[in-house]
């Protein structure tokens, strides 16, 4: 259960779509918001709703274009002072769904402190979001319900039927379902492992809620749709190991484990290539998520080669590939702003580029 709470945080502070060096140990010393001063000439500016232009911007992109977005979590620690183990008080920080152009550009609040959110992804043509809110806490781990709303932020729904904590909703290629992992309570006592996390779809709307019927061993998070739409991909958490698997959502005879040169070990978060013959993941060598030197790794599927793309001594986390499957953006818990925020690089971990220095910026989707 120990692990199952520390993926979830995790998750939540993106030491982890947190991308997710090591976790969000230590307060930044700098300023965390873009700008002209803190970043190089040569970077893009981020638009916030501090800024004169307020948060509702227009991009300036020529007719008939639309560029490729970033769908992220922005965690403000302002309001949560970290204990001596550097373990921040969840309950009392904010979380809110932005979006921003690859570039770093006109960023754009969507939820205003009014979600808390945890994870979000787009609908396949980009006009809706999907997304899990803290509702409240039981014994330190979120409670959360699954919601829609538009693109804009507006017109916001709770679609997850029932009270269950429901987690890391993913839109199927097709728009028709929504996959999550939802929270069981485990009927054991507490030197047994248990499994307490478990796949599910539903429609859109809520209706028609199934378990997808994964006989791994361990807990099951973090589900990530292939491109047929009939195949996922999972994070598996057993007895304080990782493994990443797959499996057909309709027959469990077709279930699959990547063998992972670091697998199984402390694996915090991934994301499929859109072709899915890559696998991009965050990898903590320590095993241990409050540790420094968690690094963004490749696993190509057809080769079996795995390469290690970014090696510190703070957390980078939440890998996510640009549409081409060319790039990876992740975040970087550094301890300045140079080393913070948002970062993009090439699939080889060439042509490094920061768009954000804010500490607490999750990359979700890159779409």
């Amino acid at each position: 259960m120990k692990c199952i709470t520390a993926i979830l945080l995790l998750l939540i502070l993106i030491v982890g779509c947190s991308p997710s060096g090591s976790a969000a140990i230590n307060q930044p010393q700098s300023s965390a918001v873009v700008d002209n001063k803190t970043i190089p000439p040569k970077q893009n500016t981020e638009v916030t709703p501090d800024s004169p232009q307020g948060d509702r911007v227009v991009p300036a992109h020529e007719s008939g274009q639309m560029p490729s977005q970033i769908l992220f979590l922005r965690i403000d620690f302002s309001r949560s002072t970290p204990n001596l183990y550097g373990r921040y008080d969840l309950t009392s920080v904010n979380r809110d769904i932005w979006v921003t152009d690859s570039d770093g550009k006109n960023a754009l609040n969507l939820t205003k402190s009014s979600a808390n959110a945890m994870s979000a992804d787009w609908s396949p043509d980009k006009s809706k979001i999907v997304f899990d809110s803290v509702n409240s806490y039981l014994q330190g781990l979120p409670v959360c319900s699954i919601n829609i709303m538009d693109a804009d932020g507006s017109d916001v729904k709770q679609v997850s039927p029932g009270a269950s904590s429901r987690h890391f909703p993913a839109w199927s290629p097709d728009g028709n379902r929504i996959a999550y992992s939802k929270y069981v309570p485990p009927n054991c006592g507490p030197e047994i492992w248990c499994k307490s996390f478990t796949l599910f779809t539903f429609n859109p709307d809520g209706s028609d809620d199934r378990e997808v019927q994964v006989l791994s061993g361990g807990s099951n998070i973090l589900p990530r749709w292939f491109p047929d739409g009939k195949h996922i991909a999972f994070l598996d958490n057993e007895m304080r190991l990782s493994e990443i698997w797959s499996a057909d959502i309709a027959n469990d005879s077709d279930l699959n484990k990547y063998n992972i040169d670091s697998n199984p070990t402390y694996i915090t978060w991934f994301s499929l290539s859109p072709d899915a013959t890559k696998i991009a993941y965050s990898h903590d060598l320590s095993r241990d998520y409050y540790h420094t030197g968690r690094g963004i790794f490749i696993f190509n599927t057809t080769t079996g080669e795995t390469t290690q793309l970014t090696k510190n001594d703070y957390a980078d986390d939440n890998p996510c590939f640009s549409p081409d499957g060319k790039q990876i953006i992740f975040a970087s818990f550094g301890d300045t702003g140079e080393t913070s925020g948002m970062f993009i690089m090439d699939i080889n971990g060439s042509n490094l580029k920061q768009i954000s220095s804010q500490y607490g910026d999750m990359p979700m989707k890159w779409r």
